[in-house]
Formats: C-alpha cells, sequence, structure tokens
C-alpha cells in the first residue's frame, strides 16, 4: 500500500483542491469600454490592473509580464438584467499564473462579484445552467503541467458556484485529459533496475446535457498503459513507450440540489451513519491500469469536509452510472 500513496496523494490534491474566495475592495472599476473594446492594448492593461486590485493581487504580479486578457459572459450571481450578462474575466501572466473574478453589470461599469481562483493555463471557460438555482456554475477548462510524484500533464474541468455567503465555492473537479510519466524506482526504492519508465495516459470525451433542473455532464475516458524497458535514468523518447493494456471507462457526474455540487452518487457511511455524496471513483481514473489506486472513493460529507474511503466503508443509496470496458484504443 505503501508503494501506492504518493499517486493517490497527488490525484487527491488536484481533486480536493477546491478554492473558495474572499471579497476585496477595489479601487478603480472595470468599465464596459474597456470590454467592448478588449483589442487596445491599454484596455488590456486596465482590465488586468483592475482583476488584481479587486482580488488583492496588486502586489502580487508585474503589468510588465502580462500575456493575455480574456472575456466570458454568463449568468454568474442570478441577479442581472436578462438583457445583460456577467462577465468573467480571465488574466495570464505565464504559463502557471492565470487570475479569474467575475463581475456584474452595472450602468457603465461592472462592479466586483467576487474571485473564483488562480489556476495554471485556462483553455475556456463556461456557463452551465442551473434552473433550480436561477444561475450558472462557472466551468474552468484548466490545463497544468506540473511534477507531483510524476511528471503529469493534466487538463480538468473545474467548477465554481457562487452565493451571497461564501462567494465561489468549488462544486466539481474533475479530469479530461493526463498524461503522467514516471520511473517505478520513484515508487519502490527496493528495485535496482533504473530501467522501469512506465507511463499512462488518458483523453476523455465530455458532453453536458443542461436539459431539465439538473444538468449533467457525461464522460467517457479512453485510458492506456504503456511501458518503455532498456533507457537508463533518463526519461525516453515517447517513441520508446509500447501499449500494455487499455480500457474505456463511462461515467456520469450530475448536479445535487440537495448536496449543492455535482457528484456520481450518494451512501451512508457505516461508521456514523451520515449520509455522504461521493465524487468521484479514484479506480476510474488511468492510474488503475498501472496498479497504484484501489478500490477507494472520493466523499464528501455534511460538514464540506472531504476524503478518501474504501468501498466498503459505506452503503449506496444511489449508485453511479457508469461502466468499463476493456478494448482495443487506437494509439
Amino acid at each position: 500500500m505503501k508503494r501506492k500513496r504518493w499517486v493517490i496523494a497527488a490525484v487527491v490534491c488536484v481533486l480536493i483542491g477546491g478554492y473558495t474566495a474572499g471579497i476585496y475592495g477595489q479601487t478603480d472599476k472595470l468599465t464596459k469600454k474597456q470590454i467592448t473594446e478588449m483589442n487596445e492594448k491599454k484596455n488590456q492593461e486596465d482590465i488586468a490592473k483592475s482583476v488584481l486590485q479587486d482580488t488583492g493581487r496588486a502586489d502580487t504580479y508585474d503589468l510588465n509580464d502580462l500575456d493575455k486578457v480574456a472575456v466570458y459572459y454568463g449568468n454568474v450571481n442570478g441577479k442581472q438584467d436578462q438583457n445583460e450578462k456577467d462577465v468573467v474575466v480571465s488574466v495570464n501572466f505565464g504559463p502557471k499564473d492565470t487570475v479569474v473574478a467575475a463581475y456584474t453589470p452595472n450602468g457603465e461599469v461592472y462592479e466586483y462579484v467576487g474571485d473564483i481562483g488562480n489556476f495554471y493555463n485556462v483553455d475556456n471557460i463556461q456557463f452551465i445552467p442551473v434552473e433550480s438555482l436561477g444561475k450558472d456554475v462557472v466551468v474552468v477548462q484548466e490545463t497544468a503541467n506540473q511534477m507531483v510524484g510524476a511528471f503529469e500533464n493534466s487538463t480538468l474541468l473545474r467548477g465554481f458556484l457562487y452565493d451571497d455567503k461564501t462567494a465561489f465555492s468549488s462544486v466539481l473537479n474533475t479530469p479530461i485529459a493526463i498524461d503522467a510519466t514516471w520511473n517505478e524506482i520513484w515508487n519502490n526504492p527496493e528495485l535496482k533496475n533504473p530501467d522501469n519508465w512506465v507511463k499512462v495516459r488518458e483523453a476523455a470525451d465530455a458532453v453536458w446535457n443542461t436539459k431539465g433542473d439538473a444538468p449533467k455532464l457525461n464522460l467517457t475516458r479512453y485510458q492506456k498503459y504503456l511501458v518503455a524497458g532498456d533507457t537508463g535514468k533518463q526519461m525516453p523518447a515517447e517513441s520508446k513507450f509500447v501499449q500494455q493494456s487499455n480500457r474505456v471507462v463511462v461515467e456520469e457526474i450530475y448536479w445535487s440540489q440537495q448536496w449543492k455540487r455535482f457528484i456520481i452518487g450518494e451512501a451512508i457511511e457505516k461508521k456514523t451513519g451520515q449520509p455522504i455524496a461521493v465524487l468521484q471513483n479514484m479506480n476510474n481514473g488511468p492510474y488503475a491500469l498501472a496498479g497504484l489506486v484501489e478500490n477507494t472513493y472520493l466523499v464528501q460529507k455534511e460538514d464540506g469536509s472531504q476524503e478518501l474511503l474504501p468501498n466498503d466503508a459505506f452503503e449506496w443509496t444511489q449508485k453511479p452510472t457508469e461502466t468499463v470496458q476493456i478494448r482495443d484504443i487506437n494509439p
């Protein structure tokens, strides 16, 4: 079990790492003219300056490092006129530094709503309507290149919901792409041969179904396990890896009005007798192909805390909709 802890810990850090925002005062208002004429460099700098001031990061970033500004339109707080949308602004300062904040229209300016968070690279932002709440979940598609027990490149869908009391809270966190490479000697120091390089890969089709009151995310995960031998201590070239196994995992993540977040199922924890929301089947990730994840689930309790539980620690009251298929996948 000890051999598996670094991967499990790395995955959980990504999944649990939701961000609850704070709200700060602002100095200069973000104007509609700046947004509509965003292609002008001066306006981009002014937009970035407002975002940094509003989120309390004015002393953290240098406007000379500003790389890209993007604006997305949606219904964030459920209060705006139907003819005007809220805006979510993404301000990028390099490959691992993107700040995202939300604003609502008020005359010729946009009032600050809240800080959605810091991200690596933001590829896209979607707005998923929740009819019963009268507003959207802000879904940030983030690409993260990092060393978390392996050389891992991943793309995540991270969802955030606004309310007046807690600002933005995390309501969704699921990977849709993973490419991770490591040497098995890192995981098992008893190995003497440094040639055991392995790789897992996932590419998922993610389709939103927003019909009805409870939106759903349907995921088809295409996963592979590859091995490269006789390569020494240095990470081998891509061409050296040979596929050993593969599978397709199909699962559904749905909005729960009770839990105010996206979940895969519900259960009762045996130890406490309390209900829990089941957020992620860890065995559905590509690391399972390498034998590094056992039958555990990421769950959320009524107090909002999250932890990993083995599958025999709870009883299902609402089982997930999921299938696992072993079949050929194109290289």
